[in-house]
């Protein structure tokens, strides 16, 4: 099964790999808010791939900077020095959500948050790994059952992948990260599997942390409570 499937889903994912500035493209870089020091980025680090570009567009104009005549390197160095990104949880609720809507639901939004705790309600700005992969609103599923939607916790929820494409023999995911991996920024990821009756540790993960290390055996551990999850009412 795979996403395109799914049309304005997957069209999401292919904005949030292409942001686009004339004709120039990049894949969304990684940004999350430093609560404790007061610092924020526009949108949270939660940010839609149209609302990304408009906050870098806004912010450019500012400081009489042309982004469309910027090369790629210096164009995500202005997203990064202006906090302007999406964290892990930001991308997959907003791919989340909208697959829920595309699948006949009404979002994701109102069976996770209680809105009336938070008057200022903007959903994705409350978004984690941990409330996306919590027993409350998702269940463990095994591997050989995994599906487009599906999520992939890891580091004991406090990062979240999400499964874009299944087939015979391999899972591609997608995340953004940014010290963890050594592809930055939302991007795809895969993992060969070699024995569809073991879980996910017994798969080869393909991606490489930072430091070069198998980015899987590293960070997806269940006996700190990683797994594959899927929404409870999908």
């Amino acid at each position: 099964m795979q996403l395109k499937k799914y049309p304005k889903t997957y069209k999401l994912l292919r904005d949030y790999l292409n942001l686009s500035f004339g004709s120039t493209l990049i894949n969304c870089p990684y940004w999350i808010n430093k609560v404790k020091k007061g610092i924020r980025g526009p949108y949270s680090g939660k940010g839609t791939p149209k609302q990304i570009v408009r906050a870098a567009l806004v912010r450019a104009r500012k400081k009489n900077v042309q982004l469309g005549k910027l090369a790629k390197k210096e164009l995500r160095a202005f997203l990064r020095q202006n906090r302007i990104g999406v964290d892990c949880s930001g991308l997959v609720f907003n791919l989340a959500n909208s697959l829920d809507r595309e699948r006949g639901g009404q979002g994701i939004a109102p069976r996770i948050f209680n809105r009336n705790k938070f008057p200022d309600w903007n959903p994705a700005w409350r978004a984690s790994a941990e409330k996306l992969t919590n027993d409350k609103v998702a269940k463990k599923i095994n591997l050989k059952d995994i599906g487009v939607g599906d999520l992939i916790r890891n580091r004991g929820g406090r990062h979240v992948l999400f499964v874009v494409e299944s087939n015979n023999n391999s899972l591609t995911y997608v995340h953004s990260s940014t010290m963890l991996t050594k592809e930055t920024g939302v991007h795809l990821g895969t993992i060969k599997i070699v024995d569809w009756e073991k879980g996910l540790e017994g798969q080869i993960w393909l991606e490489k942390t930072s430091d070069g290390e198998n980015f899987g055996k590293k960070y997806f551990n269940p006996s700190n409570g990683d797994s594959i999850k899927r929404f409870n009412w999908w």
